[in-house]
């Protein structure tokens, strides 16, 4: 469906961009808190997306450090994924001096835990923050 300059506006192609939107609106997942919808006794709940940033996590070189995000306000449920992305905010590190990981014994609907290690041969000790997304049904 082509619109073209100076071409006058045809109802039938208005329609159709129309139709067009309202279908790639129902396509979008919605962002935000899990809704329960009741359809004849069967009950689906629609997934619920969240992210943020940790706070700052202070590494040394050689060491294992823990840190704690907390969702504000609480999940609906349990996530059932966790991503999450490292960033420091001044300077690069090399490949294999940061790993991390999160403790899946701690998910729930009010955060996580996680730990990061810095590894013993890292140039420097330094500060990071971490993205996080979760996912829960």
């Amino acid at each position: 469906m082509a619109f073209d300059d100076g071409t006058p506006l045809d109802a039938a192609k208005l329609q159709a961009l129309e139709t067009e939107l309202f279908s790639l609106r129902s396509s979008i997942p919605k962002i935000g808190n899990s809704t329960n919808i009741n359809v004849e006794n069967k009950t689906i709940v629609q997934a619920q997306i969240f992210g943020g940033t940790s706070g700052t996590v202070s590494l040394t070189r050689g060491q294992e450090v823990q840190f704690d995000v907390v969702f504000s306000p609480s999940l609906q449920s349990t996530p059932t994924s966790v991503i999450l992305t490292p960033m420091k905010t001044t300077g690069s590190f090399r490949k294999g001096d940061v790993s991390y990981y999160v403790l899946g014994n701690t998910l729930s609907n009010k955060g996580f835990s996680a730990k990061v290690y810095l590894s013993s041969t890292a140039e420097a000790s330094f500060k990071l923050k971490f993205y996080y997304m979760v996912i829960s049904a």
